[in-house]
């Protein structure tokens, strides 16, 4: 149990209204509400850094994986831009090609991605409440909706970074070399 005491008291130290209490030896200990809360702070703070850590580690694996299987989805369709460069069509048509088809790969993930985060923050917010003592914040249609508009952004920007290389790579393949390369 805890008693909150309140010091009416002008000037006087809390620190010292602290060790007051505790030198009496009455078998109770006594903290300063700001001393908790400046502790309750440094470790969300601590947590806060750590999330973010693992944040920008996901976000660099998932973008070298994304360009892996952007890279690989265009391999796989060397033979199909051969006949499409061999028919005479631009190199930067090919680009734009598998870029948009990049995009929309990226595009539905995000979508599906959003959604379901935006579903699962409730839960999430439930199950951290009862770990530590924070308050959980206010989750609304509008912050549900922001989330998703910013998730779907996010990957599509990320799509589209992950795809340049591949785009460019397979964009500047020759006709000849293309169909060769693509076990025609």
């Amino acid at each position: 149990s805890a008693i909150l005491i309140e010091s009416s008291f002008k000037g006087l130290d809390v620190e010292n209204i602290i060790s007051s209490i505790d030198n009496k030896n009455l078998d109770v200990r006594a903290i300063s509400i700001s001393n908790s809360i400046s502790h309750v702070k440094q470790q969300l703070n601590g947590i806060s850094k750590i999330i973010l850590i693992l944040w920008v580690v996901f976000l660099l694996s998932t973008s070298l994986a994304l360009i892996s299987r952007f890279d690989s989805l265009a391999e796989s369709k060397k033979k199909e831009i051969g006949y499409l460069r061999a028919v005479g069509i631009a190199k930067k048509e090919i680009f734009r090609i598998i870029i948009l088809e990049s995009w929309i790969i990226s595009g539905l993930g995000g979508v599906i991605g959003s959604i379901l985060g935006t579903i699962l923050v409730k839960p999430v917010l439930s199950i951290i409440s009862e770990i530590i003592i924070a308050p959980k914040g206010q989750w609304s249609l509008y912050l549900s909706l922001i989330a998703i508009i910013i998730g779907i952004i996010f990957a599509l920007l990320l799509g589209f970074l992950a795809s340049i290389f591949p785009a460019w790579k397979y964009s500047n393949l020759e006709p000849q070399a293309a169909i060769a390369k693509g076990d025609v």
